[in-house]
């Protein structure tokens, strides 16, 4: 950007750029930005770094004339410092990760490179940058650069439902892209813990909106007609017994955690566990058979 609008070296650095202990002259943004820009080439370098370290790791499933190529701009990009150019990390992510950049969102990635690499939680729920991106969506969908403070989030929690579980979501298709944590609790994929195992409705192929009815951007929690309607009236208390003993489990978790030493094994256990139902949030219902079977490890350890 800078080098479009004429920008030479001397416009940032003021001479001497190399100094006598061998350091370079930092650049002066202020001189023509607002205060507080001296700040940000420092905020460039954790995610320049994180974003080609990731994009060297991938280099190596490429074929090997791309892999060849794509690693000798690498190293000169690395070698001229990736700071005179941070928005040039797009093309290489497109081209090594295959990540897909809006035209819109350009105009952020000049300041705010590597934004893929972010995943903050809003809302109780970890938001990839990733995901969204590749889909095409501009910045400006859910930031307003023009707002005090710059950047600010002006998507609402309803815009949000509005759109993953409208036509986004129809186009998704997988209730998973968002729910990482309750399809991977449902498919029984648990991180750190090899023995989990998938619930029964997932072997039979049960799918989140066999249960959860969607009505106006909105996903009902309120299951127990469905369980019904597919097995039969004593199925609502097979429910209601389900959410009861991950309630109990929950207790019994926090409990002993405060009888543990915080760091040991035996803490890590139960806080790994506890952790897991919270994060679920369905109280088991996603997959009792995990539950049961964890809980039962933990007391059999004893």
């Amino acid at each position: 950007v800078m080098q479009r609008i004429g920008m030479t070296c001397n416009s940032c650095h003021i001479e001497p750029i190399h100094r006598k202990d061998g350091t370079f002259a930092a650049p002066e943004c202020e001189r023509c930005h607002d205060e507080g820009y001296d700040r940000l080439w420092r905020q460039w370098l954790n995610p320049i770094e994180t974003s080609l370290t990731k994009m060297e790791r991938a280099l190596r499933e490429l074929p090997e004339s791309t892999r060849d190529t794509l690693s000798h701009s690498i190293k000169l990009y690395r070698e001229g410092n990736p700071i005179h150019n941070p928005d040039l990390l797009m093309a290489f992510g497109e081209r090594i990760l295959g990540e897909q950049t809006s035209a819109q969102a350009t105009e952020c990635l000049a300041c705010h490179p590597s934004p893929s690499d972010l995943a903050p939680t809003w809302n109780g729920r970890v938001i990839s940058h990733t995901k969204h991106m590749n889909q095409g969506l501009s910045c400006r969908k859910c930031h307003d650069p023009d707002g005090d403070p710059h950047g600010k989030l002006v998507l609402t929690k309803s815009e949000c439902n509005a759109c993953h579980h409208g036509e986004f979501g129809a186009k998704v298709g997988d209730c998973g892209f968002c729910h990482t944590v309750q399809a991977n609790t449902f498919a029984g994929r648990v991180p750190g813990h090899a023995e989990a195992i998938p619930a029964m409705m997932y072997e039979a192929e049960v799918a989140c909106t066999d249960c959860h009815e969607v009505k106006n951007s909105h996903v009902s929690r309120d299951v127990v007609q469905t369980c019904i309607d597919c097995h039969d009236e004593g199925y609502a208390a097979t429910l209601t017994g389900w959410q009861q003993f991950g309630d109990s489990l929950l207790t019994a978790c926090e409990t002993e955690l405060t009888k543990l030493r915080p760091g040991s094994d035996e803490y890590k256990k139960y806080n790994d566990l506890a952790n897991a139902l919270r994060a679920d949030r369905s109280r088991t219902v996603h997959n009792p058979e995990l539950f049961t079977e964890w809980k039962s490890r933990l007391t059999s350890a004893q």
